[in-house]
């Protein structure tokens, strides 16, 4: 078994997901001797994603991928760098597999792939979206990952499975990744607040969904891993109330969100350079991302637990540490 991205916060629950289930880890690091502290063993492999060509080795052995590896940098502008990761990486994966005929190669993409949907409509599998210069370019080369994966599924019968996780909280790890919204609730008493939501999911519950991929679940199709959405504050009163507390918040006007956006779109497009909130992102951090998970709950046996006992773990991981 094969995780790339191992060392990141979804990579690393993963790996630890799939050693309790029994399997062999191998992990695919770009540096030799990486100095990492898991509590079960792993095999190492070295290469670096942005090569332009992969040693053709380093699936020997191998019998399923995880390719959990990413760029989640959300600018507006192309961006060359996260491109290599994203999308070429994934080709040359692709190719490696189907070459070693690697019984399953799963791909964590993104619900950014994805039409949002209504709480009387929510999005589903059945609305994907196209690449078009109105996404941010993370999303544009999630796409393009998914067409490669199902491209390889259709045309080289490689059993592939997509997932796509909504916004990934939980674990012990609070100051990393999406995990820096609730650390920024709840080490701090006077909080901005948007008017947008998002759709979150543990992401223990996603891990346990790629273990699962492994034996179940059909090639070539996505499945999104959805749980519940929460506007900003209503996220906020929940995790303040956990924590006993209350919060002094400043509602920042859509408006100003929007104009600010514009702005450093602007200066996006001026410098060339990406830049993590621009108008996109605006736009998506005002949305209320409604998704379903039908899907994954009927053929993933995907069962998120409740938000509500992601937060409570996540106040008392904070509690302590403060404590220690």
């Amino acid at each position: 078994m094969l995780i790339t991205g191992i060392t990141g916060l979804l990579g690393g629950y993963i790996a630890k997901a799939c050693y309790e289930e029994g399997h062999t880890i191998i992990g695919l690091h770009r540096r030799k001797n990486p100095n990492f502290n898991f509590n079960f063993p792993i095999e190492w492999r070295f290469q670096d994603l942005k090569d332009e060509i992969f040693n053709p080795n380093i699936l020997d052995t191998i019998d399923a991928i995880i390719h959990c590896a990413a760029d989640t940098r959300m600018g507006s502008s192309i961006n060359q760098e996260q491109d290599l990761i994203n999308i070429f990486a994934v080709a040359k994966l692709v190719d490696l597999a189907c070459a070693n005929e690697i019984s399953r190669f799963i791909l964590i993409s993104s619900s950014n792939t994805f039409q949002v949907g209504t709480k009387q409509n929510p999005g589903t599998e059945k609305t994907p979206l196209l690449r078009n210069k109105q996404l941010f370019n993370y999303a544009n080369s999630k796409i393009a990952a998914e067409m490669i994966c199902r491209h390889a599924a259709k045309e080289q019968k490689l059993n592939t499975i997509i997932l796509n996780p909504t916004f990934m909280i939980g674990g012990s790890k609070l100051n990393v990744s999406s995990n820096k919204l609730i650390h920024y609730i709840l080490k701090n008493q006077l909080l901005i607040k948007f008017n947008g939501a998002k759709n979150f999911v543990d992401i223990k519950d996603v891990a346990q969904a790629a273990v699962t991929a492994l034996s179940k679940g059909r090639s070539g199709e996505n499945y999104l891993l959805s749980n519940q959405l929460l506007s900003f504050a209503e996220l906020i009163q929940k995790i303040k109330n956990l924590q006993g507390k209350e919060a002094r918040i400043i509602s920042i006007p859509n408006g100003i969100i929007k104009l600010a956006g514009s702005f450093l779109s602007f200066i996006e497009a001026a410098f060339r350079k990406p830049i993590n909130f621009n108008r996109k992102t605006a736009d998506l951090l005002l949305s209320e991302p409604y998704f379903t998970n039908v899907k994954a709950k009927e053929e993933l046996d995907f069962n998120p637990r409740p938000l509500d006992d992601t937060l409570k773990d996540m106040v008392t991981v904070y509690e302590d540490s403060i404590k220690s």
